[in-house]
This record gives C-alpha cells, structure tokens and sequence, in this order.
C-alpha cells in the first residue's frame, strides 16, 4: 500500500513538472516580438554617462540612455552617438543580435565590382529593383524580435538540478531493478548535469542584451558542452529505446545474453561518436573582435560552409537515431495492442508511456533541428540581399526551438525514471508470460546445474 502510495506521489510530482516545462514552453510562443513597451518603464535615476558622452532617447523615444560610442555595442533600442555621426553596423550580427557603432565614412559596400554609398540600392535581377538600406556589406532585412532565453535557462537550471538529483537517487535506489539501462540513464543524466552546469553564463550573457565578458575559448567550450549533451542525449535514448525494444519484442533471445559489460562499450561508443560529430563546431568562429557577443553557430564569414556541417550533423546526429526510435517505439506498440494475455489497463498504460516518450522526443529536438538550419539559410539569403517577411518568424521560431532543446536537460529525469521502466517491466513480463512457462516447464525437468542456469535467465 505504501508503494503504490509512493509511486503516485511520484507520477502527481512528474506530471506537475512537465505540465509547469510545457506552460514556459507556450510562454516562448507568446512572447510579445515588439522591443518597445508600453507605458515606458525607465530607471529610477538617471544614467550616469562619462565625460563627453551625451544622454539621448533610446529608440522607443521612451528612457534617456547614454549614447553607444565608436566600437561599443548598439541596437535600435541602444542608438549610436549621432552628434560624432556615428552609426550602428549591423554586418557581421546575427538576427537580432546588436551591432557595432562605426564612423559614417566607414560605411557602404561593394557588390559586383560596384561601390556604393549608404542609402543606395542595386538592380538584384532582371525583374526586381532592390532598394534596401545598406550597412557594410549587409543588406537589412529589418529588426527581428527576440525571446527572453534567459527565463527559459533559469528555469530549466533550477528543474534541471532538481530532477537530476531525483533521478540519481531513484536510480541508486533501483539500480539492480532497472537493469543494464541503468548505464544508458547514467550518463544520460551525466550529460544533463554536463549542461546545466553551463546555464548560469549563458543567464548572464542573455540577461546582460547578449554582452559576453568570459572570452572567446570559452565562448566555445560551451557551445560545445551544448553540442555534447544535446547529441549524447539523443544518443543514449536511442540505446535505451533499443533496450526495450529487444527486452518486449525479443524477450527470450536477449536473456542473459546482454551484460553490463556490452552496456558499458555502446557507452563508450556513443561518447566517442558525439565527441566526433561535435568538434569541428570548435574551429568555427564564435565572437568577433571589439564585440562581447557569443555566437551558437558562427559569423556570416563562414555562414555558408556551416550550414553544411549543421545538415549533416541533423541527419548523423539526430535523423537517424530518430528513425531508429521511431521503429523500435512503433515495434513495441504493434506487440502491445496484438498481445491478448495483457490487462486492458495495463496496456494502455503501457501504450500512453510509449506515445509521451515519443512526443517528448520530438517536441524537444525536432523544432531545434529544422529551424536551426532553416535560420541558417536565411541569414545566407540576406548575404545575398534577398529579404522577405517570414525571415522574423524563422528566428523567433529558431529561438523557441533552442529552448525547447535546454528544457529536455529537465524533462529526462522525470519521464526516464519515475516508473516508466517498472511499468513497461509490467508489460515486459506479461508479454513472455507464456514463453517463460515453457521455459519454467524446463527448468523443472532439468538436472540441477543446468537448472538454476535456465532459472537464473528466466528470473534475471
């Protein structure tokens, strides 16, 4: 009675949390993408500025703020110095992220061979006269909106914390009862707590309009960090989905046969495969000279070559183990609903678990994947000075999907240790419930030796 008890305190506490992780995740989808709000909300004082540096309206014309000088960080809510005809360059920024203030001499471009001066435009084809506004080899497409990124890792952080040291505890407590997917949730958890770890800098760094004070180096280690957990996540659900597959489906060929020891070389292997698929992002440029700013992906130098390694990185990294879950999920659920000796219950049960464990999978790294690569070309496409409307959407939609993927760091320990495995053991054990006799039936007529081996195997 206690147990049972127990179990639905736990189920009550898991389910409250992921209902809390899916409420922040509509919040990203409604954040507001205007910059200026209404009624104006300054500070109490007024800026103090240093020595020749006048106070100005930002550009909400709402709060005095100190002019940007040359070299500084700007923004259309953080204006350059118009008195020393400053401007704010935005040629090597991301989508939303500020630009630079530079001298108006300093602006124009040169394309085809032409230079021209800011303000002018090109005829792009035959058909389209293009009449942008040109900032150094750049072609704006317009202001995109941003999401406050910076609530999303603090409440991933705090959840994250929480749920992993649950889970760690759960998985001490059960470690004989789980089995050889204990190794797989392990590092699971390793490679979550890897990241959460990271999330108090990048707080700060989107808390602080995206001034990045720690240095490129480690700018890079972690955006790596990232990489790493993100694809050894994918990778150890796989093998855990796997696990279950050939523990349902396979129930009497597995048995006995997979060890700890087999468990402990995939690990190593998956380690070793991300490790692999996640380095080249270190040789990519991450910040650019005399700005505080700490790219996920890489400069628009580089753009192009990037997104090659980001497509191929989505179809190695997650394509692939997505389409694997996806059969050994979808093999498991065929066994489920065509197995007859199994209470109504239970199955669905069981069938639920299989379905949320899917979803989850896909709510959380699907979004990332396709519009991480999407933005990506978009921001090519600007290069080449074609703009269009839904370029914002792209990155208000590339945003959500980074937060999406941070919140799984906090959603693994929940749905990956709190009875999801007792529960399809239950389901496990009545599937070979008839296979299991035979053997039993065997086990008794057999000589001792022999028969606490076939026991051992059965029971194990």
């Amino acid at each position: 009675m206690m147990d049972k008890l127990q179990r639905d305190r736990r189920n009550l506490m898991a389910w409250a949390l992921l209902f809390y992780l899916g409420s922040q995740s509509l919040g990203i989808l409604a954040v507001c993408c205007q910059q200026c709000g209404s009624p104006c909300q300054c500070q109490s004082s007024v800026p103090a500025c240093p020595e020749g540096v006048p106070l100005i309206l930002d550009g909400c014309q709402c709060c005095q703020v100190c002019a940007r000088q040359q070299g500084e960080a700007c923004s259309e809510l953080l204006p350059c110095d118009s008195q020393r005809s400053l401007q704010c360059d935005y040629s090597a920024s991301f989508p939303g992220e500020p630009g630079e203030c530079i001298s108006e001499k300093e602006l124009g471009c040169e394309h085809n061979g032409v230079s021209y001066q800011e303000g002018q435009g090109w005829r792009y084809s035959i058909l389209l006269l293009w009449d942008f506004q040109i900032i150094t080899m750049i072609v704006r497409c317009g202001q995109e909106g941003n999401v406050n990124l910076a609530t999303v890792y603090v409440t991933v952080f705090i959840l994250g914390v929480i749920g992993n040291c649950f889970g760690l505890k759960s998985m001490y407590d059960n470690w004989r009862k789980i089995g050889n997917v204990n190794i797989f949730v392990l590092n699971l958890c390793l490679a979550d707590i890897l990241y959460i770890l990271t999330l108090p800098y990048l707080v700060v760094y989107y808390a602080s309009n995206s001034r990045w004070t720690f240095g490129d180096t480690f700018c890079k280690i972690l955006r790596l960090c990232f990489c790493i957990n993100l694809y050894g996540s994918i990778g150890f659900l796989t093998c855990i989905s796997v696990y279950r597959y050939l523990g349902i489906v396979h129930t009497l060929r597995v048995k006995g046969r997979i060890t700890a020891r087999h468990s402990v070389v995939i690990v190593l292997l998956v380690w070793s495969l991300v490790c692999l698929l996640c380095l080249p992002d270190m040789f990519y440029d991450k910040t650019r000279s005399n700005l505080t700013e700490c790219y996920d992906t890489t400069t628009d130098k580089r753009i192009r070559d990037y997104l090659k390694y980001s497509i191929g990185r989505t179809v190695v990294g997650f394509v692939i183990p997505l389409l694997i879950m996806i059969c050994c999920y979808g093999h498991v659920a065929f066994v489920l609903v065509t197995k007859k000796d199994i209470d109504v219950i239970l199955k669905l049960r069981c069938l639920r678990l299989v379905i949320i464990l899917t979803l989850l999978f896909s709510v959380c790294y699907i979004p990332y994947h396709v519009f991480r690569n999407l933005n990506l070309a978009t921001r090519i496409f600007k290069l080449d000075g074609v703009c269009l409307k839904w370029y914002s959407n792209v990155y208000i939609a590339n945003q959500v999907g980074n937060g999406l993927a941070c919140m799984n760091s906090a959603i693994n320990p929940l749905v990956y240790l709190f009875n999801s495995d007792e529960l399809l053991m239950k389901c496990f054990f009545k599937c070979g419930r008839a296979r299991q006799s035979a053997v039993v039936s065997l086990v008794a007529d057999s000589p001792s030796p022999q028969k606490e081996t076939l026991h051992s195997m059965v029971m194990k």
